[in-house]
This record gives structure tokens, sequence and C-alpha cells, in this order.
């Protein structure tokens, strides 16, 4: 659960759901989603959704303008990183169960 910097659950009840599911959310709303997250909310989420260094995201805590629109940018991109990797996991799940079934066939 992510609260925005108001307090209120962000997506959900602001302004729809977003999921990392392609069939619930369209590639492109879910681009959407991130780079239109509050000015205020930016850092808090790149701080918990990202990989980036603390000395990196500290720096650029005082970021304004189009200056935080890089931020967003890098904020997108980790999401996107999110989203492939819940995917693969998904593959090699499936595909895992596809070889556990052959392995019982087979004995």
């Amino acid at each position: 659960l992510l609260l925005n910097s108001e307090g209120k659950k962000m997506g959900k009840t602001q302004s729809g759901a977003v999921w990392l599911d392609p069939n619930k959310t369209s590639p492109f709303d879910f681009y959407q989603y991130w780079r239109n997250v509050s000015d205020a909310d930016v850092m808090k989420c790149i701080r918990m959704l990202t990989f980036l260094p603390l000395e990196e995201i500290d720096a650029m805590d005082s970021w304004e303008g189009s200056k935080l629109n890089e931020a967003k940018e890098d904020l997108e991109d980790a999401s996107d990183d999110v989203k492939d990797a819940t995917e693969d996991e998904e593959k090699v799940d499936s595909n895992s169960g596809a070889s556990e079934e052959e392995h019982k066939e087979e004995n």
C-alpha cells in the first residue's frame, strides 16, 4: 500500500488502480501513471521503488520543474523493471508447472 503526500492511497481511490498485468493496465496507462505522480510524491516513490543509490536520490531531492521530470523518468523506468520482473517470474512459474507435469508423466 502506497500513500501519497496527503495520506491517501495512491492509485486505487485517486485515479484508478494501477496493475502490473497489461490486461488490466495498458502499457501506456502504466507509463502515464508514473509520469503523473504528484511532484510531492516523486522522491518517496523513487526511494521505495528504485535501486538508485540513496546519495543520488538525496541529490535529486531539491530538483524542481524540468529536472523533477527527469526524476519521474527514473521512476517510470524503475516501475517498468518491476513490471518486467513480475512478468518473467510468471513465465518461470508457468514453465516450471509444465515441467513438473511432464516429470510426473514420465515417472
